[in-house]
């Protein structure tokens, strides 16, 4: 049995990215604290017509110096199809749309800081069911040293 798809992906498109580091050695970076900040925003559908967008960003730092700082936003535009309830709606819009457009967020960071010199900064899975009903939208991670 077929199913038809309730949503289309219509496009993912990168809208900002920000790249900033200090010029320090990768074993400077022991001891420091990552910080990863996730935000999304909804823009209303015109003619079935969607977004969400889906901001990251990954903070390096040592106490209070930031060595690394990355922000990268990209938009997923999507088209509603008829039959889908709002409830539907509202969970795509809050969970599974971050989660189709997080790999590709997560691939610039990597290459951001991969091309920058440093240990490639690869940001762990999300879980955008949990993060969704949180209040909290940072994480706080560890950066493995070499």
């Amino acid at each position: 049995m077929e199913t038809k798809p309730t949503i289309q992906i219509v496009s993912i498109l990168l809208i900002e990215s920000y790249f900033k580091r200090e010029v320090i050695l990768d074993d400077q970076y022991n001891g420091s604290i990552g910080t990863i900040d996730v935000q999304t925003q909804k823009v209303e559908p015109i003619d079935n017509v969607f977004s969400v967008y889906l901001t990251i960003t990954f903070k390096q730092q040592l106490n209070s110096t930031v060595f690394l700082e990355c922000t990268t936003t990209m938009a997923g535009t999507f088209r509603r199809l008829p039959g889908v309830t709002e409830e539907f709606y509202q969970n795509f819009c809050n969970i599974n749309a971050p989660a189709i457009i997080f790999p590709f967020i997560r691939e610039i960071i990597a290459s951001q800081t991969m091309k920058a010199g440093v240990q490639p900064v690869v940001i762990q899975p999300i879980n955008f069911v949990e993060l969704a009903k949180s209040d909290d939208k940072k994480v706080t991670i560890e950066r493995p040293s070499r």
